[in-house]
């Protein structure tokens, strides 16, 4: 265990705790994360093991242990409206933990500043219900503070709604947020608590203090530094996170690290040809009902999104999807290519049989030369083919 998680663990500690011994343990959690002092921890220990020995244990959590069925469904406790969605069909919940996921340079930025001056105005986004206008706080951790400001001003000047909540921009310490950091943590809680903030947005996920790859101990450790820092009993926290680098055949997997189990809601967000994207929806929780995708379309003035339609799985164009994902990539297999685009591999051999004009297939002699079996068949995109992708930044 590092220094600063082991901070961290000891101020978890403290809290458990009452008087004159939790506040050591909070001195002692401080010394840690600055300047160590391992001999001061072993002291620390020694005289908890003997508190525990003489029954001086912290007090028991308030509350029933457990509630009978019945009495647990009568017992209604107020819970603050859903952030994005109704009670009933809960999107991302209030206290929850969502994620945003995409590629790099896909518009993870772009599409939380518009979702945050959304929620703070309390409009409805992309046709899902606001019910209330919400307080939200930005944290950029990624990139140069002024461009980012510009970005703000852009935005701000083609949004046509009135704010009715706020939203506040980190700026303490400029792309060097971290919940490893206890410090940083209790300042973040303190601002939080004074602001009545309803949802944080920390952008990226990676750069807020996470240990590793993304294993499941990883995850695990850092969804309890988001705990640390409010999650799931003072405020939501929303996180933008890109996407595996290989494909996978389940979207929940989409996410990189073992995240898929984490979030009450994983959102997926991907870049479009002729300024459109496409928002799935992996996960959700608390939804009452499945959604498709949603295709969406970007405005690069404004810098908003704005929904078409919800697709329905027969109207997914197989050979454009396929066209544009072999647009740029080596000949890739059938399956390759329907664990890519996230389709059953006989719709996209369809596709691609079908258009003999727009496809080439790769086998025998070719396939080898491409450093694959000979009986191998591989596909890509016919000479003069290529899609034309235009500039629009999404």
């Amino acid at each position: 265990m590092d220094q600063q998680t082991l901070a961290t663990e000891l101020h978890r500690r403290a809290e458990r705790l009452n008087g004159r011994k939790a506040e050591e343990l909070h001195s002692l959690a401080t010394l840690v994360a600055t300047e160590g002092h391992p001999h001061e921890l072993a002291r620390w220990l020694a005289d908890v093991n003997e508190l525990r020995r003489n029954g001086d244990e912290p007090d028991a959590p308030k509350g029933p242990f457990a509630l009978r069925l019945d009495e647990f469904l009568a017992e209604r406790s107020e819970a603050p409206a859903p952030l994005l969605g109704t009670a009933d069909d809960n999107i991302i919940p209030a206290l929850g933990l969502a994620l945003l996921i995409a590629k790099g340079g896909k518009g993870k930025t772009t599409f939380v500043i518009d979702l945050a001056l959304h929620l703070a105005a309390g409009e409805n986004y992309l046709g899902i219900e606001v019910e209330r206008p919400l307080n939200v706080l930005l944290i950029e951790n990624e990139g140069p503070r002024e461009p980012f400001r510009r970005k703000l001003v852009r935005k701000l000047a083609a949004f046509s709604h009135r704010m009715k909540g706020h939203v506040a921009i980190y700026t303490e310490n400029w792309g060097m947020a971290r919940l490893d950091l206890p410090g940083f943590v209790e300042r973040l809680n303190a601002y939080c608590t004074e602001h009545e903030i309803d949802l944080v947005v920390g952008d990226p996920l990676d750069s807020l203090g996470m240990d590793g790859e993304g294993s499941p101990s990883e995850t695990r450790a850092m969804v309890d530094r988001f705990k640390a820092a409010g999650l799931f009993t003072e405020r939501a926290w929303l996180l933008p996170h890109h996407s595996r680098k290989e494909s996978v055949t389940d979207a929940v997997d989409e996410a990189a690290g073992a995240w898929g189990g984490r979030p009450d809601c994983m959102l997926a967000l991907e870049k479009k040809s002729g300024n459109q994207a496409r928002l799935s929806f992996p996960k959700v929780r608390w939804q009452a009902r499945e959604r498709r995708p949603y295709l969406l379309d970007f405005d690069p003035e404004t810098e908003g999104f704005s929904f078409v339609k919800e697709e329905k799985s027969e109207e997914r164009d197989y050979a454009m999807e396929c066209e544009e994902y072999l647009a740029c990539r080596a000949p890739e297999t059938s399956r390759e290519i329907a664990t890519a685009i996230k389709a059953r591999r006989d719709l996209v051999e369809e596709a691609l049989e079908g258009h003999p004009d727009r496809f080439d297939s790769l086998t025998g002699e070719a396939a080898k030369a491409a450093g694959r079996r000979h009986d191998a068949v591989l596909w890509k995109v016919a000479p003069g083919q290529e899609p034309d992708v235009p500039h629009g930044s999404v």
